[in-house]
């Protein structure tokens, strides 16, 4: 079988995102292992419709911003013209955030930058820590008359953020006493909250978190199009991307609806762990960031019982070296995507040598990097389905803004439509919300005390 032949035959639908289910279906595994059909995948094709609607009732009552991809509501030409602004003081930017408001700007900085960033142009320094090492580390590295600064919390409070503010703006603003203002940005909501009155009191530039999109949805937002652009990445085509990938209104042709049913379907047949792969080192970051939108979207309580897949982020070939073996071996309980990307990049080929370094691996000399890659990515995907391992493949053509905010996109949707056909809020995070609470009741913060006294009994194990 010619992998790279086969790979791209059944794709779902022809866009910037390709999805390859074949592997994933009892039609691919054979009768040996337990998996979802074909025709049991067709059976839900009316749920499709159903829970696009509920998913768009939602998004008419302000819950699910992300899929308007709105430029001008998302003040897009502002974050354009923040951005210049801040290139013409600074060729760093130091952006502060924590999750999903600092994720997203590493997931693409990490895939795109090098494309676009010569010796000496504009980067990002990205801070989601208070390890004080770390952090003290980082501002020793920076020269302040030559950043910029971006901290990024919907609410303005968030506990690490603002730690990170008044920490970084005490340093901007005793060396640069004169335009530390100017060097500012807050990303916050459009309206209210701690940083939106300090914008206000300090004339200091905002730009809009819109309400309805969270945290780990906020990529496409000011969120991560701020520092891209700041990259000199357009912003424009990122939100082309993204809407070219699919569309809620059309969930039953959107790709993204059949990777959360086959998703769904595997479920039913336990499996538990969905893990993100790639021999694309660039895309290593965009796998944190997959794994806090899985983490947080699904894991959650449910009448029925529990609900939630443990996301994996893995990086090839380093992990086929490690976690492929749990993959191969271990419980089957797993579920691989592996992202492809087919465009022709620069390449190193291998040296032949001389004198005994010729004999060194003989049978690689003249090939090239990206073919052996390519060797392992194939064989790692062979490996796994020859054993009835389910592997989903996303095609992608290049690595570019315009299929960075497809990819954002389709992932967005996916846990949107998972977490509906599973029967739950895919857009809360109420874990998440009680260790913040614990938290500042520790730390004594306003509004904490009714916490601190569950708190106290809690820890004092009186439950």
């Amino acid at each position: 079988m010619n992998h790279s032949d086969t790979a791209s035959a059944q794709a779902s639908v022809a866009g910037p995102v390709r999805l390859d289910l074949r592997f994933s279906l009892k039609s691919r595994l054979g009768e040996r292992v337990s998996a979802p059909s074909r025709a049991k995948l067709k059976d839900f094709g009316p749920r499709a419709q159903e829970v696009a609607d509920k998913l768009l009732q939602l998004q008419h009552e302000g819950r699910v911003g992300f899929a308007r991809l709105d430029g001008e509501a998302w003040q897009v030409d502002a974050v354009v013209a923040c951005a210049a602004k801040l290139r013409g003081l600074a060729d760093t930017l130091l952006v502060l955030g924590i999750g999903g408001s600092a994720l997203g700007a590493r997931a693409l900085q990490d895939a795109l930058a090098d494309d676009f960033n010569g010796v000496g142009g504009p980067r990002l320094v990205i801070l989601d820590t208070l390890d004080p090492r770390r952090v003290m580390g980082c501002l020793a590295s920076l020269d302040s008359s030559r950043t910029a600064l971006a901290a990024i919390s919907k609410s303005g409070g968030t506990l690490e953020t603002i730690s990170l503010f008044k920490l970084v703006q005490d340093w901007l603003s005793e060396r640069q006493p004169a335009d530390w203002r100017e060097r500012v940005v807050l990303v916050t909501d459009p309206e209210k909250g701690a940083f939106r009155e300090l914008a206000k009191s300090e004339g200091i530039t905002s730009l809009p978190v819109p309400p309805d999109v969270g945290g780990r949805f906020s990529v496409l937002t000011a969120v991560g199009l701020l520092p891209a652009a700041f990259l000199g990445l357009p912003p424009g085509d990122f939100l082309a991307g993204a809407r070219a990938s699919g569309s809620l209104a059309e969930a039953a042709s959107d790709p993204a609806w059949d990777y959360a049913l086959v998703h769904h379907l595997w479920w039913a047949e336990g499996a538990r762990v969905s893990a993100l792969m790639s021999y694309r080192d660039g895309l290593s970051t965009l796998g944190d960031w997959f794994v806090q939108l899985w983490a947080e979207s699904l894991g959650k309580h449910r009448p029925e019982g529990a609900y939630g897949w443990t996301p994996l982020a893995l990086r090839g070939p380093a992990d086929q070296h490690s976690i492929l073996q749990l993959l191969q071996e271990g419980p089957r309980d797993k579920l691989l995507t592996m992202i492809r990307v087919h465009e022709d990049e620069p390449d190193v080929e291998i040296p032949i040598g001389e004198g005994a370094i010729a004999n060194l691996g003989a049978d690689l000399a003249g090939r090239r990097f990206r073919e052996i890659l390519g060797a392992e990515e194939a064989g790692t995907v062979a490996a796994l389905v020859a054993d009835g391992r389910p592997v989903i493949e996303l095609h992608v053509a290049k690595l570019d803004p315009y299929h960075f905010g497809a990819i954002v996109a389709f992932f967005q949707r996916a846990v949107a439509y998972l977490g509906v056909l599973a029967g739950l809020d895919p857009f809360d995070q109420p874990g998440v919300e009680a260790g913040k609470r614990f938290a500042s009741a520790i730390l004594g913060r306003p509004g904490a005390t009714e916490t601190a006294s569950r708190l106290a009994e809690v820890l004092d194990g009186r439950e």
